[in-house]
């Protein structure tokens, strides 16, 4: 039986991938599909919390800045729905969470070739490629984009536990109102756990108690300084992919405050928030337990026992709640699954797949196979970040065509990157 064959196929329709759609629209010689298991766009639907923004420039969309001329882009959206003049008279510091959702849902509307409510559930070698089934086709794949994402990370102690009392942050606006007049446990000192915390002091009817255990030996900021901006630029991609990987493991120690602090905007409304409960307001009490380890989570009498290791003085306490949320953040796996079964025709170092300067993995096949926001130990920091999605996205299409179609960045890094010549102020 002969399929219908693609240039370009790709697994999930999240902000990367759908990045990589928007800019392959106007190539109308270019045959490409996306398959995306939702039924619908949306972007982490179980966080988009009142008051919360990106933590990127608007400019920093799925298009502008590999073509700024291109139609996706936010400015476009906004003008579109006829609130240009608005948001720019507002002023706003950042993007709300909700306004890009709404963005990336106006995109993913206009883009045909993204096919939603598809789920992918074989990918086999072929001849011409991959072959590529679905839930409802089966296509061949020339090239194969695999942007399916890191899967929310549960800590082993809450493996057998997770359901209505316990879940993941991802669930959160969707248990919420379970968790009124309850004893609550936010366990995760990242972002995720700050704006839950502050989200549910705020809220008309309240927990009981909440109790925020962090392993972090502080609440710590965001680092969104100029110089560690400059980690997140192309130029500064192509310096880390060439260091050697115990040198790229020191330095994505070292950057992850650029990426996993806590913005500095919710840091100030929860202080200023527990200031109020403390000494203006009443509410509820409001534990915030930092360099505390929690080492295991037994049942009792219809709760929770919270076994918790306090790091700094080698102490132990236990706490007591009705619920559970775990801001633990996400675990990716080291090949995406749906890749599983073309394993054995992928190169590996030190357990991770060796991943090209493009995003191509060292396959061992007919095409080439891209992964997006999975190649943070080859890539740094930034790949899982919005910031270099379009650059990214660009450099995939340009691969493809075996061609620069969407010009390269051309711009040198104010860091001098083994030795270049750029200086700044010079002519």
């Amino acid at each position: 039986m002969e399929h219908v064959s693609y240039d370009i196929v790709g697994v999930g329709a999240g902000p990367f991938n759908l990045s990589i759609a928007a800019l392959l629209h106007p190539l109308k010689d270019v045959r490409h599909r996306f398959f995306e298991r939702q039924q619908n766009y949306s972007w982490h639907p179980g966080m988009l919390l009142p008051n919360t923004t990106i933590q990127n420039s608007f400019l920093k969309d799925l298009v502008s800045f590999a073509d700024p001329t291109n139609p996706f882009s936010f400015l476009a959206f906004l003008h579109a729905n006829k609130r240009l003049y608005e948001y720019v008279n507002a002023g706003f510091p950042r993007t709300s969470r909700v306004e890009f959702n709404q963005y990336l849902q106006w995109v993913a509307r206009q883009l045909p070739a993204v096919l939603w409510g598809q789920s992918v559930e074989a990918i086999e070698r072929h001849e011409a490629g991959l072959r590529i089934t679905t839930n409802e086709t089966t296509c061949i794949a020339r090239n194969l984009v695999v942007g399916t994402g890191p899967s929310p990370a549960i800590p082993a102690m809450a493996e057998g536990l997770v359901g209505d009392h316990v879940f993941h942050s991802s669930r959160y606006l969707f248990n919420r109102d379970s968790l009124s007049r309850k004893r609550v446990a936010v366990i995760g000192g990242g972002q995720s756990g700050a704006e839950i915390v502050l989200d549910m002091i705020n809220r008309g009817v309240l927990p009981s108690e909440i109790h925020w255990i962090s392993s972090r030996r502080g609440i710590a900021p965001l680092d969104e300084s100029h110089f560690a901006n400059e980690w997140f630029t192309p130029a500064y991609i192509e310096y880390f992919h060439g260091l050697a990987p115990s040198k790229k493991a020191e330095l994505l120690e070292q950057h992850r405050l650029s990426s996993d602090g806590i913005s500095p905007e919710t840091i100030e409304a929860l202080y200023q928030t527990l200031y109020r409960l403390r000494f203006l307001e009443t509410g509820p009490a409001c534990r915030v337990m930092h360099s505390r380890v929690v080492q295991n989570i037994r049942t009792s009498q219809g709760g929770y026992v919270l076994d918790i290791a306090q790091l700094d003085t080698d102490q132990t306490e236990t706490v007591t709640v009705d619920k559970i949320v775990l801001a633990t953040g996400y675990r990716q796996n080291p090949l995406p699954a749906v890749l599983e079964s073309i394993a054995g025709d992928v190169e590996f170092s030190d357990g991770n797949p060796v991943v090209n300067l493009d995003f191509s993995l060292h396959y061992n096949g007919v095409g080439k196979v891209f992964v997006v926001n999975a190649a943070r130990t080859s890539h740094g920091v930034a790949e899982p970040n919005l910031s270099l999605n379009a650059w990214r996205a660009a450099t995939i299409i340009n691969s493809v065509l075996g061609r620069e179609h969407y010009a390269s960045p051309q711009s040198n890094s104010v860091l001098d990157l083994s030795g270049d010549s750029y200086l700044a102020g010079a002519a």
